[in-house]
This record gives structure tokens, sequence and C-alpha cells, in this order.
């Protein structure tokens, strides 16, 4: 189980438990495999000897990265903020 906080009244556990569709570019195949990384969580990189393997270690990466960052942000004070682009 994740560790939540909330936004308002709404736990970050909730939010980190829904279905996540993240854009994952397969960066390099090379003669050792495949590498492949989440660009929109830093640091969030995988790789597999093949693109189906690569691709289900990056779930993984995923599912494991979310958790270590609700964990480290249990304790804190979160807040909403709207950007105009």
């Amino acid at each position: 189980m994740i560790a939540g906080f909330e936004i308002g009244n709404t736990s970050l556990t909730a939010v980190f438990s829904a279905i996540f569709f993240l854009t994952v570019p397969v960066i390099k195949k090379s003669k050792y495999g495949f590498d492949v990384h989440c660009p929109i969580l830093p640091g969030c990189n995988s790789q597999g000897n093949t693109l189906e393997e690569a691709l289900e270690n990056i779930k993984d990466a995923i599912a494991t990265y979310l958790e270590m960052v609700a964990e480290e942000t249990k304790d804190f004070k979160v807040y909403e903020v709207e950007v105009a682009v």
C-alpha cells in the first residue's frame, strides 16, 4: 500500500492508486537489449532484453518510483496550484 497525504479532501493514496497511462519512449535498441524511460518521472529508467521485457520492467520502475515519492513525502503539506501556459 502506498502511503498517502491529502490534497484538500483527496488522499494522494487514492490518486497514486489510479491507473496511469504514461508515454514511455524506447531510448535505444542495442545488441544488449532495449533501454526505456519515463520522462515525466526524472530518473525513472529501465531496460530489457526484448521490447516486451523492457516495457514490463518500466511498469515496475514507475510503480516503485511512485511508492518511493509517496513514502518520502508522507508528512508534507500539499497544495494545488494553477499554472497558465
